[in-house]
């Protein structure tokens, strides 16, 4: 058995986790990768239009998708997500032609069921996710700081219609997961107050009393439709940042270019449990539902970091300096993949 050795020549530390490469995928250049849930396929964004289905297992390409044509491909960090049952795939990309923010097919025959239009021309999508039960997807849309349209918006997947729409100016979302339970939506993302307001009457605030500028968590009531607590962020999010949700529906964790917090949203409180070096970019990070150990993609200038930690034993089970362009966590933390320039490896965990 082998602990990435025959991916990366790396310093590793010694824990009762093993990882055996199983699997080994040839491909052109990667730039996102999400397992598929209940199935051995994987999703692979290429940094253009083109997105590819393989089946892991067996290296074989299953389906060949695209986004719209003019667009400017996908930006954000939660490029592709899939629902919990593996049924719809979701391709959050910027503002189209044909005014689509996010493309979604169902996964059963790969036949694009639906494209979000923005009635607001801009950055297009920011982020997405679908609720645990997959009755709901969140969108996030990308707003110039004047707009007063709405940023954050969720449909019903069984007939797409918006069900929420919230304008959150001068607060600019960023990432966005559901809680375990589905009863709250949590954002990340940047108060930024205009110093002369461009838009039509008087400037809006966020929060009251009015937040300053800042990093923020915020808690939507699904069931209110509204937001019910604003939590200060140690760091700003940006789209390069990561949410990952923990073990239970009070914690979730927010990863930026500055370390990782874990954020309580029952008591309102943030904690930075880790500092990565100094300048870096956190592309990636994935929290096991068990709490046993995180996955996390540093770059910082020509450096990319790969850490794999014991959360229980605060210890740091793997990390490597080889350049990785992704990586990945399957959603029964059994699979880990990681891609660099021309391959994607997957690993299964022993633990």
């Amino acid at each position: 058995m082998t602990l990435f050795n025959d991916l990366l020549p790396s310093d590793q530390v010694k824990s009762h986790f093993n990882f055996k490469k199983i699997s080994s995928i040839n491909i052109s250049d990667s730039s996102y990768i999400a397992f598929q849930p209940n199935s051995d396929n994987i999703a692979v964004y290429f940094g253009n239009s083109d997105i590819e289905i393989w089946n892991w297992r067996n290296s074989t390409i299953v389906k060949k998708l695209k986004i719209p044509d003019n667009t400017d491909g996908i930006l954000s960090s939660q490029k592709l997500v899939f629902s919990q049952n593996g049924g719809l795939l979701a391709a959050c990309h910027t503002f189209s032609k044909m005014s689509s923010v996010v493309r979604i097919w169902e996964t059963n025959n790969w036949k694009i069921i639906k494209d979000i239009e923005d009635p607001v021309p801009g950055n297009g999508c920011t982020a997405t996710a679908f609720s645990p039960d997959g009755t709901q997807m969140a969108l996030i849309g990308g707003r110039r700081i004047f707009e007063k349209a709405s940023t954050i918006r969720v449909f019903n997947t069984n007939n797409w219609q918006e069900i929420i729409s919230l304008s959150t100016v001068p607060f600019q979302p960023y990432l966005v997961k559901y809680s375990n339970d589905g009863e709250n939506l949590l954002i990340a993302g940047a108060v930024r107050n205009a110093v002369v307001w461009q838009g039509p009457g008087p400037q809006p605030v966020f929060g009251n009393p009015q937040k300053p500028d800042g990093g923020y968590l915020s808690v939507i009531n699904l069931e209110k439709k509204e937001i019910t607590k604003i939590i200060q962020l140690s760091q700003v999010p940006d789209v390069f940042g990561a949410l990952s949700t923990g073990t239970t529906s009070d914690d979730i964790y927010f990863a930026g270019g500055t370390g990782i917090e874990q954020i309580n949203i029952v008591k309102g409180e943030s904690v930075v449990i880790r500092k990565p070096l100094t300048g870096s970019i956190r592309t990636s990070f994935e929290y096991a539902k068990d709490g046993k150990f995180s996955i996390d993609l540093v770059s910082s200038r020509d450096v990319n970091w790969f850490n794999i930690k014991d959360e229980n034993n605060n210890k740091l089970i793997y990390q490597s300096k080889k350049s990785m362009n992704c990586a990945a966590l399957s959603p029964n933390n059994k699979f880990i993949a990681t891609c660099e320039n021309n391959s994607v490896s997957i690993f299964e965990i022993n633990k």
